[in-house]
């Protein structure tokens, strides 16, 4: 009898030490979820979570400060790259980027086709009129909603343009 009542003594201490620790168990995993960098990854993390599924914690959130992927790439070399399907998802760098125009061509309906000394090629997408001269100096611009515009810095004048390697 002793023991019974013991055992019910400890029962709600048990049972307040175990939503403690799952409490903060809850944080750790909402936290986890809150830094995925992929956002169907975190929203698949936090519906499970929602739904009280185990999810795949693995350990303490991933850090902003993982180490970068092998590869050294700048910011001119990764601009224009993001509608590329290898591209990683960042939109950081620059808005302008001078470029010096080593080779240009013309398709059948006029369209210029350029290729910069860094071995970037960009085509014209939209069918305007273009002065293009292959003395003059060039820069490519971001524009709204991805697109760039290819412009002299001697005229104001652009064209739109998508880098296609």
């Amino acid at each position: 009898m002793k023991k019974q009542s013991m055992m019910i003594g400890l029962l709600p201490l048990c049972m307040l030490l175990s939503s403690a620790a799952n409490a903060q168990s809850v944080e750790e995993r909402l936290g986890y979820c809150a830094q995925i960098k992929n956002p169907l990854e975190r929203l698949v993390c936090f519906d499970d979570l929602a739904a009280g599924k185990a999810i795949a914690y693995k350990g303490p959130a991933p850090s902003a400060t993982a180490p970068a992927a092998t590869g050294t790439s700048t910011p001119v070399a990764e601009f224009g790259r993001e509608h590329l399907a290898n591209a990683d998802d960042k939109e950081t760098g620059p808005s302008k980027v001078a470029i010096t125009v080593v080779r240009y061509s013309k398709d059948m309906r006029g369209l210029l086709q350029i290729e910069t000394n860094d071995g970037q090629v960009w085509q014209q997408t939209s069918s305007e009129a273009f002065p293009f001269d292959p003395k003059a100096s060039y820069f490519i611009e971001r524009g709204a909603l991805s697109s760039y515009y290819l412009g002299r810095t001697d005229l104001n004048a652009r064209t739109r343009v998508r880098r296609i390697q």
